[in-house]
């Protein structure tokens, strides 16, 4: 029926012509995978190639859609229909958005936050042109964090001359203005480009409104025929308030809340503030044709001011109607820099990629806590428990004896140092076969320096630690012989990823927490097959992979009441395998499908965490959050010359929402349409219309402890978004 529903659009056998942001054209030339310039067909990983600009043109505005359709990736959106905390399952590679499953890179440098996690809403989206995601690991090339993928943003460059506006309208008072600046100048290859945005959405849900403003620059100088220099600059602005969760019942069923999924229920403020930018300088010259060398220095500073409030399990009520939340805000101050270097050289049958990176980070942080809060008989024996009325949204106690607001906890300052250095031959041992090796070597050092606090009877103290890892890789790409134009490369490949697991600033404090700075590392096994008729009406992908995943950072519940509620334990283990197929078919001209289906086999293989009374053995249980199937479809026609239309089916099986599997559910189809028309005016103008959650479907991300199913998160309903597009 959902798929009956996508296809009525498309009238005839002729469907559509693939939409450029899920390209699987093997031509596609893509650099994040082996730090060269490659087509997709040659490259011994899975890799899709999103545009942005498309993303916005489909009605797709939140950070992390750009993940939607991508073969084995499943998110959680655990704070409200936006980017601001994500749990991902990268390949069955569970955890928060970076650190633990996958390295985000703003062009190829790293984008890693002081606490160690990748920040979605810090990425400046509005600069960025397209997005490279790579499955599998290749920390043998970038380092820490990238386990189970990696996610390069490319940021646009200037190309042609045009001047370019939109405006975009859409339901719950959405509104978006863009405009784009773009010259060719200085030469060859040189040439400015200037480009911002404001967003302002009202949100669909109470206390949900967000607004973003991004502007952006770059400029390229080509300097004598060898050697182009390129700098740009981002400043970025983002206010959203956060909106709350829904309790869930023991069975995992939603409870009755006031205002049904678009009310508040919760402690307020509840939102998020950043501030800050991003400044690049990169130099790339060649000595001849066979050796070039790339420079680059990075700085990225933001400022944050978030107020949020954190469930706390097994804290549901249904005779009182209530549950209880802590009340938690942070104010923190970054700096981040970052010098790389990098060497290509031909030589021969050889590519020789090597080079190295320094990366030193700065934060100071203020953690403020909220709630009933005192060990005594007074106090109730609680750490900052608020308590909240799901029948009305009041909060219960907040007129307590030992209520506090924003009652300071935290104060530190912490200073990270890292350093690697990597190689990497690429051996064309045939003009068939090509054989990879690969190494790398990370050094990384924390400091942290926590003042005291005499009210929380915090004497403060200092904490350092250090580590290093070696990452190796390997790879076999064997190029099968061409007939009648019909392409396709055979190979297999092992990497291993690592994780420091420092984490956040507050993990770090072994005065709250306990903690194994052991790094996490996963190995990585994969082979897969990719190809094309020379018609160019069939192209395939297909990967058999699995992880094997130790030292994994968990976190769980502190079995200590009068305690944080979070513990903190290292030593897991844990084992993930499947397989991905995707096929593009392009029957005519202006028409496309493409499908795809992905089967994730993931389990723990030794996962034992401390209960309320005894240890807690999950040996054997599948993860939290990862589905078993995940089928993705889209279909583009061009109907004229003039119009276009679009539709893309998203179809994610049921989880385990508890580490014990007793409560398993949150699976949903998604179907959204699309189209562009270009508009019969003498001004250059193009109408984009797009609908999400065309079928209205009640959406919900679905959260839990090992044993305790917690609280729900629910999706946007169906949204229209109208965009019209000048250029000059």
């Amino acid at each position: 029926m959902v798929i009956g529903a996508a296809l009525s659009m498309l009238p005839g056998a002729a469907l559509a012509q693939i939409a450029e942001d899920q390209q699987t054209n093997p031509n596609d030339i893509v650099v994040t995978a082996t730090r060269t310039e490659k087509p997709i067909i040659d490259v011994a990983a899975a890799i899709t190639v999103v545009d942005n600009d498309e993303l916005r043109r489909r009605g797709l505005t939140i950070g992390s859609d750009e993940f939607r359709g991508i073969p084995s990736i499943f998110f959680r959106r655990t704070d409200g229909d936006a980017e601001d905390d994500l749990q991902f399952s990268f390949r069955g590679v569970t955890g928060s958005a970076g650190g633990d499953t996958f390295l985000a890179l703003i062009d190829g440098i790293p984008f890693v936050g002081p606490d160690e996690q990748v920040l979605l809403n810090q990425i400046p989206y509005g600069a960025i042109g397209r997005t490279e995601i790579i499955r599998g690991p290749v920390s043998a090339l970038y380092g820490r964090g990238a386990t189970a993928g990696a996610v390069n943003y490319i940021t646009h460059s200037p190309g042609v001359d045009s001047t370019t506006a939109s405006l975009t309208a859409g339901t719950y008072d959405y509104f978006r203005g863009e405009a784009t600046f773009e010259r060719k100048m200085f030469g060859d290859g040189g040439g400015v480009l200037l480009s911002g945005f404001y967003e302002d959405d009202g949100g669909w849900r109470e206390n949900s409104h967000r607004k973003l403003l991004n502007l952006f620059g770059k400029v390229v100088v080509p300097i004598g025929s060898d050697t182009t220099l390129t700098a740009y600059g981002n400043s970025f602005s983002r206010k959203v308030e956060v909106p709350s969760n829904i309790p869930l019942l023991g069975d995992g069923t939603r409870v009755a809340v006031a205002g049904g999924r678009r009310g508040y229920i919760g402690y307020l403020p509840n939102d998020l503030e950043t501030k800050g930018g991003i400044g690049a300088l990169r130099l790339r010259h060649s000595f001849g044709s066979d050796v070039e060398l790339v420079l680059t220095g990075q700085h990225r500073r933001f400022d944050r001011n978030n107020s949020f409030n954190l469930y706390v399990s097994g804290s549901v009520d249904p005779r009182a109607e209530a549950y209880a939340v802590n009340g938690f805000a942070r104010r923190d101050e970054s700096n981040v820099w970052i010098g790389d270097a990098q060497i290509t050289a031909r030589l021969g049958a050889h590519t020789i990629v090597a080079g190295g990176n320094v990366e030193h980070a700065r934060m100071d942080e203020r953690d403020f806590w909220s709630g009933e809060y005192g060990f005594t008989p007074q106090c109730r024996f609680r750490f900052f428990q608020i308590d909240i009325s799901y029948a009305t949204g009041a909060v219960l106690n907040a007129d307590a004896p030992c209520f506090q607001r924003d009652f300071l906890l935290t104060d530190g300052t912490v200073r990270n140092r890292f350093w690697g250095a990597y190689f990497q031959d690429e051996w064309a041992a045939s003009d068939r076969l090509t054989v990879t090796l690969g190494l790398r070597y990370d050094d990384f050092r924390r400091r942290a320096v926590f003042r005291p606090i005499p009210a929380a009877f915090n004497a403060g103290g200092r904490l350092s630690a250090s580590e290093n890892a070696f990452s190796p890789k390997a790879s076999v790409a064997y190029r099968l012989g061409e007939r009648d134009g019909t392409r396709g490369t055979v190979y297999a490949s092992y990497g291993r990823g690592f994780s420091s697991n420092f984490g956040p600033l507050f993990y770090f404090d072994p005065a709250l927490y306990q903690l194994d700075l052991k790094p996490m590392t996963i190995d990585s096994y994969e082979v897969g097959y990719k190809g094309k008729t020379g018609s160019g009406i069939l192209a395939w992908e297909a990967a058999l992979f699995r992880y094997d995943q130790r030292n994994r950072l968990v976190t769980t519940t502190n079995p200590d009441p009068n305690a944080p509620s979070t513990l903190l334990t290292t030593g897991q283990r844990y084992r993930s395998q499947g397989v991905e197929l995707s096929a593009v078919v392009r029957p005519a001209f202006g028409t496309s499908v493409s499908v795809n289906y992905s089967y994730v086999d993931a389990v723990w293989q030794e996962y034992r965490v401390p209960g309320a009374t005894s240890e807690v053995d999950l040996t054997g249980d599948r993860p939290v959050g990862v589905p078993t199937h995940i089928f993705n479809f889209s279909a583009q026609r061009r109907f004229a010359s003039w119009l276009n239309g679009r539709a893309d089916l998203y179809v994610y099986g049921d989880y385990p929402i508890t580490g014990d599997n007793r409560v398993e559910k949150g699976g949903y189809e998604l179907l959204n349409l699309s189209a562009t028309t270009t508009l019969p005016t003498r001004l250059p103008l193009a109408l984009d219309l797009a609908v999400t959650n065309v079928l209205d479907r009640d959406i919900y991300s679905y959260f839990g402890t090992d044993t305790q199913p917690t609280y729900a998160t629910p999706s946007a309903p169906r949204q229209f978004r109208a965009t019209i597009r000048a250029s000059f």
